[in-house]
């Protein structure tokens, strides 16, 4: 998870290439390596685990938080499109912990991307009223 928490794709690769964990592992917080790249917003890191056979990409966190959760937050427009691809946006409405969708930490950021917010407005059946 710290090769991951990093956003070092080598250091990343390198480990890969061990094969001596568990790529669905989680910390104390129930965050995976792939949540953890994500939150290094290395979309090179983020790919580099999404081609690990078994990666599970519909890891959920202590506080609900998905991965399109935690791109949107990020304003990480490329992870948002890649995971939207994954069909993470199958169930866009879905809640954290504390009643939040991915639009809704798209927004809340104080620099809110409009791009990511666009790309999530356009799935069917999107709620507005959260």
């Amino acid at each position: 998870m710290l090769a991951a928490e990093s956003g070092n794709v080598k250091v990343i690769r390198s480990v890969l290439q061990l094969a001596q964990f568990d790529v669905n592992a989680r910390d104390i917080r129930g965050r995976t390596a792939l949540a953890h790249a994500v939150a290094s917003r290395s979309y090179d890191a983020m790919e580099a685990l999404l081609e690990v056979e078994g990666v599970d990409v519909y890891c959920v966190d202590e506080q609900g938080m998905n991965l399109l959760m935690h791109a949107a937050r990020g304003g990480q427009v490329q992870m948002v499109d890649r995971f939207l691809g994954l069909g993470l946006g199958a169930n866009i409405n879905v809640t954290d912990i504390e009643g939040r969708t991915a639009l809704f930490h798209a927004v809340e950021r104080r620099w809110c991307d409009s791009d990511i917010v666009s790309a999530l407005l356009k799935i069917q059946g999107i709620h507005l009223s959260v």
